[in-house]
């Protein structure tokens, strides 16, 4: 049996690389997601409409703001459909890419050395918000880890006080350990 959970895993694990190689969208789509997409379309609209008015450079970033927003939205929506730790520091680059494109539009109105110096430290800034997520993202992973290594210290520790028992007291007692671990 135990072999058979493993194939079905390696097959799932397969599909969603496949799915996630193809560029595909969420896993799945929660009527809150599809509530949360449609609402930044809409306010994307809205905000897109806003920056008709205007002319010029101030068309330009109106409109990468608006864009940047309707992206960070996304990404709350994506994030929160599959809740999980990659889910949360994709989210965060994507806000550091929505940023990015909104300071490179407003460096255009420099030119020159300060149109050079605006662009780069907007890619110092995305720089530092990118690795700030991973960042993140591994010390969550970390923090797993290591309740993941307390769990299992605190199961083997119950198990060997089971081991001291005898006969149904043993087995009632293993059970009863391999139900409160999950195991």
């Amino acid at each position: 049996m135990n072999h058979f959970l493993i194939k079905t895993a390696a097959f799932s694990i397969g599909l969603l690389c496949l799915s996630a190689a193809a560029g595909a969208v969420p896993f799945s789509s929660s009527p809150e997601y599809e509530a949360n997409m449609q609402r930044a379309e809409k306010e994307y609209v809205a905000a897109r409409e806003l920056c008709d008015v205007l002319k010029g450079h101030a068309q330009d970033v109106c409109i990468a703001e608006a864009k940047a927003e309707r992206k960070k939205q996304e990404a709350d929506a994506e994030s929160e459909e599959k809740n999980t730790p990659e889910a949360k520091t994709n989210a965060l680059i994507s806000y550091a890419d929505a940023e990015l494109e909104v300071a490179e539009t407003r460096c255009q109105a420099h030119k020159g050395n300060e149109q050079d110096i605006c662009l780069k430290r907007a890619q110092l800034e995305y720089q530092q918000r990118v690795s700030v997520a991973k960042a993140n993202q591994k010390v969550r992973e970390a923090h797993q880890d290591a309740l993941d290594e307390i769990s299992e210290a605190d199961y083997q520790l119950a198990l060997e006080k089971c081991e001291r028992l005898k006969g149904e007291e043993k087995k009632s007692c293993v059970k009863q350990v391999k139900q409160q671990f999950n195991q």
